[in-house]
């Protein structure tokens, strides 16, 4: 315990992934962001896992950052035709890894491991990474709806839209 602030480390909750936004990129290469609601350390690339399909040989080629954000850069590797998607197509997703060491400030261990991000990042056929971001809104919905909207890039809008379906249940 931290007697001069009377705060006992067993007093706070475990750290958690709040969430994992890619952010479009050229190059082979997407960013994904990953914040947590904590200050944590000992973040690392073998802390990930990559989720992929369409593409061989992707990496995480580097983490970069400290306290509650981190950098996740991903090479995308090369496109192949795989599980259905046209050649020259494939998604990425960033998740934690359930055997992730990251830790917060009291050595406490992710209250959330394994993290999935739902969003994957696509490589799109000129080579752009494309990283849709998801909002949902139960706000002033009404009779139960739910809203879903993907904001994209306007370049590659009509690739993309050939590439989603959102579907909830009420």
């Amino acid at each position: 315990c931290d007697w001069s602030s009377d705060v006992c480390s067993s007093d706070l909750p475990a750290p958690h992934v709040v969430s994992i936004v890619g952010r479009s990129a050229t190059g082979g290469s997407a960013d994904f962001i990953v914040s947590f609601d904590r200050i944590v350390s000992g973040v690392d690339a073998v802390d990930f896992s990559l989720a992929v399909d369409g593409l061989t040989s992707s990496s995480i080629a580097s983490v970069t950052g400290s306290g509650r954000s981190y950098t996740v850069t991903v090479n995308f590797g090369t496109r192949a035709r795989q599980n259905g998607l046209p050649a020259g197509r494939g998604s990425l997703r960033l998740d934690v890894s359930s055997q992730a060491t990251i830790q917060g400030e009291y050595g406490d261990g992710l209250a959330n491991a394994p993290f999935t991000n739902s969003t994957p990042c696509y490589l799109t056929l000129d080579g752009r990474a494309v990283c849709p971001t998801i909002v949902t809104s139960a706000a002033n919905s009404g009779a139960g709806t739910l809203r879903q909207a993907v904001a994209r890039s306007e370049e590659h809008t009509s690739e993309l839209q050939s590439q989603f379906r959102i579907s909830y249940a009420v």
